[in-house]
């Protein structure tokens, strides 16, 4: 791809897999030795990640496997990019654009997508996994959909070095008007089957953790959850999304301003569907009043100490930074409570 920038050269094929590191399992490396072992030209793009010990120990990792000079030298690290001008910017110096298994990503997968970059994904039987997969089957195309690791890498590798093919690739994706395919006939066939039954006038909530159901097909008026790329509100109609949670308050609003309950959680998923009925797995709740200050402060202290004497790249680094920021978000969900 001509214009190249990011320290990329043209001459390069850049197979880049633009998601965060902690998707990146060690069943995944084999897909990037192969890739760069098979394609002398080859050159893969990662993203770095949020804390610098993790970038490191996913290099560490990788060279276990990437164990030559040679192709070790054609694996590159490229900062995190803010802003979604910025991001797409970086995505399109992609010849081919790898999403990862067991996990992969949602709007990631649609970026490339609708930037006509050929995306090898793989067919799962779960979820997290299969947003990729979805767009492809709305597409009617299948061509770059893959049942095993050895079609994956076969896939990507033709596209990598079959220019001729990858270009008729993003010509068929471009010519499946992928904007109308992937959004607004995937909205319009969410919104055809809510209004199969009465519209939602409330939002059910299941709000649970692996022990406890909190709420179990309760009908609410609003729920604030802390998505891990930005908070937002679900009500009634909301369009549905997928969200990881990071440490934060889910805020229930059993009636509008009137009955509100807070939880803590360090952690989980929140799945918002068509019919409004929102389900929240969480790795663990408390309520806001029933946080102890003086312990939630104490943590604070003992593991800002600890992630300080910790050394880069052990695994003591980031059990100490995660509990750091688990801590930090108690004493705020105290002080907004």
């Amino acid at each position: 791809m001509a214009g190249r920038d990011h320290h990329l050269e043209d001459e390069w094929t850049i197979y880049m897999c633009p998601q965060s590191v902690y998707k990146l399992v060690p069943q995944f490396d084999r897909v990037l030795f192969e890739i760069l072992r098979q394609d002398p030209q080859g050159h893969v793009v990662l993203l770095e990640a949020r804390y610098p010990q993790w970038t490191r120990q996913l290099r560490t990792r990788l060279q276990q496997t990437i164990n030559s000079t040679e192709m070790w030298n054609r694996v590159h690290f490229r900062p995190r990019v803010g802003g979604s001008d910025a991001f797409l910017k970086l995505l399109s110096v992609a010849d081919v654009v790898l999403h990862p298994f067991p996990f992969g990503g949602s709007k990631t997968s649609a970026d490339a997508l609708l930037l006509g970059l050929p995306l090898v994904a793989m067919k799962t039987p779960f979820l997290r996994s299969r947003m990729a997969y979805s767009f492809y089957l709305h597409m009617d195309m299948l061509d770059c959909v893959a049942s095993t690791e050895d079609e994956y890498i076969a896939i990507a590798l033709r596209l990598g070095t079959d220019a001729v093919y990858r270009s008729d690739v993003r010509a068929n994706m471009l010519s499946r008007a992928v904007r109308r395919s992937i959004h607004t006939t995937a909205l319009r066939a969410a919104a055809e089957n809510a209004s199969s039954s009465a519209v939602a006038t409330k939002v059910t909530l299941n709000l649970s953790t692996p022990h406890q159901a909190f709420y179990k097909g309760v009908q609410v008026d609003l729920v604030q959850v802390p998505g891990l790329v930005g908070e937002y509100g679900v009500t009634a109609g909301h369009t549905p999304i997928i969200s990881q949670l990071k440490p934060g308050v889910i805020a229930v609003h059993e009636e509008r301003d009137k009955v509100v309950k807070k939880f803590f959680t360090a952690g989980g998923f929140a799945f918002t569907h068509a019919d409004s009925t929102t389900d929240i797995a969480a790795v663990e709740l408390i309520k806001v009043e029933d946080i102890d200050a003086s312990a939630a402060e104490a943590g604070v202290q003992k593991y800002k100490q600890a992630l300080e004497q910790a050394a880069d790249g052990t695994p003591e680094k980031v059990e100490a930074q995660i509990a750091y920021e688990t801590h930090l978000a108690l004493v705020a969900a105290l002080a907004s409570a």
